[in-house]
């Protein structure tokens, strides 16, 4: 009897303490899209594809929607209209963003690559989601008026 007692004891301690893991990294894409320019207004951006931008964002999130900690500041970056109504992965890529142009004014990331590895544990009560995101520093130089 202190055998199995013992043996479901462990067996129910291992289960609770496991956990599981997933890794993506986003490769080279194109657009399948034409990109639509607006016939009145273009923008004129100096990119630096000198020294890359690298940014690092971490969030643990408890019962799917409750975060218990990481980051709180965002980036604009598509997708992100509203903290609010955003997939948690979402928001962990737009403080990774934030984090890499942190301090700056006028300058955006040119094609970012993320890392996106997820945690769960606790049979997927808490998930950490970590975001390592690389991309190329653009500067806004001016908007102008393209005459008809």
């Amino acid at each position: 009897m202190k055998k199995l007692i013992l043996l479901s004891t462990i067996l129910s301690t291992a289960t609770l303490i496991s956990g599981c893991h997933t890794y993506s990294k986003t490769g080279q894409t194109v657009p399948v899209a034409p990109v639509v320019q607006s016939p009145i207004f273009k923008a004129d951006y100096d990119i630096n594809m000198a020294t890359p931008k690298t940014g690092d964002s971490q969030s643990v999130y408890l019962l799917g929607f409750l975060r218990v900690a990481g980051d709180s500041t965002y980036a604009e970056a598509e997708g992100v209209s509203s903290p609010i109504f955003t997939s948690r992965l979402t928001k962990v890529r737009a403080a990774a963003i934030y984090k890499a142009l942190e301090g700056k004014n006028n300058v955006y990331l040119v094609n970012p690559q993320y890392k996106t590895a997820v945690s769960t544990y606790l049979f997927g009560l808490v998930k950490t989601y970590r975001v390592n995101v690389t991309g190329y520093e653009a500067t806004l130089k001016g908007i102008r008026q393209i005459s008809n």
